[in-house]
């Protein structure tokens, strides 16, 4: 479904390019349908180690793996329009202005650069303000004015996972103040649902509550899958895990959350996909084929 005529080579490779193309790729005219979640996802790709870059090697792990994934009465489509979207919520709140987003989006970053702290210092349980303050951030008085008084954000008791774990609250507002067209209401429970093996639960699905009708069966296969390709990916990416040592990873994520013994069984059920050598294959030339054509 998705294809590679972007390429290092294109005379118009940009950030704004690089977007534009992959929803082409699924024949979604993006950027005229939803101007302002166009221009989110631009501002992200922009920036260094883009986390939209992120979704698009989700979105390429899951277009390539679909055959194997067992879902063949689902939407592939909508799928990988779930991948694409699910972190939005990186790029700052829906209402958030232009300055506030970019504070949002630094404070995102993956690689960030700490002074005065231990080495063995836990960033994740720093409190915001702690965290500028120990950053080499230029502009530190401006970055804590826009989250206490825009944002209304107490930067002294919110600490920095509490903070990047909420980018799902904010990704399921910003989408389901944008739904129409593509993005409707399945594509907002999908992506809102994608850190519920963290506790993060927007849309406040409930097990027990979810009808047993089809679609709604397909919501939750769906935003099971989104979510471990996810971790997967973050796993391969940002803790340069091998592919076995990520399963493993996956397996004690999935046995160590809150979900029932049902819900768990479904994931680790789709975790045994991914331990197929083919299926094995298929991620990382997925991987491949992204860095290639998706990196301006």
């Amino acid at each position: 479904m998705l294809n590679q005529e972007t390429g290092p080579d294109s005379p118009e490779r940009s950030p704004e390019s690089e977007v534009e193309q992959i929803f082409t790729d699924l024949d979604i005219n993006f950027k005229d349908q939803h101007p302002a979640l166009f221009e989110r996802l631009v501002e992200m790709h922009a920036e260094e180690e883009s986390h939209f870059y992120d979704a698009i090697e989700m979105a390429k792990m899951i277009d390539k793996n679909w055959d194997r994934l067992g879902l063949e009465d689902l939407d592939k489509q909508k799928m990988i329009l779930c991948a694409l979207l699910h972190d939005i919520g990186k790029s700052g709140p829906a209402e958030a202005s232009v300055e506030a987003r970019t504070a949002c989006r630094w404070l995102f970053h993956k690689s960030y650069a700490i002074k005065h702290l231990p080495e063995d210092a836990d960033v994740r349980q720093l409190s915001m303000r702690e965290f500028i303050d120990n950053s080499e951030q230029p502009d530190k008085d401006k970055v804590q004015e826009l989250l206490t008084k825009e944002l209304k954000i107490d930067i002294d008791q919110t600490n920095m996972i509490e903070f990047w774990r909420g980018h799902v609250d904010w990704t399921y507002d910003i989408l389901s103040n944008h739904m129409k067209g593509d993005v409707d209401q399945a594509v907002v429970l999908i992506t809102a649902s994608h850190h519920i093996l963290d506790g993060k639960n927007p849309a406040n699905l409930k097990e027990e509550e979810v009808p047993e009708s089809a679609q709604w069966i397909g919501v939750i296969e769906e935003y099971q899958i989104l979510t471990l390709v996810d971790k997967y990916q973050a796993f391969r990416e940002r803790s340069h895990l091998s592919h076995p040592q990520a399963i493993i990873a996956l397996r004690a994520t999935v046995e160590g959350s809150s979900l029932s013994a049902e819900m768990q069984a479904n994931y680790l059920r789709i975790i045994d996909k991914f331990s197929d050598a083919e299926f094995a294959a298929n991620l990382e030339a997925a991987r491949q084929e992204a860095q290639a054509n998706y990196h301006y």
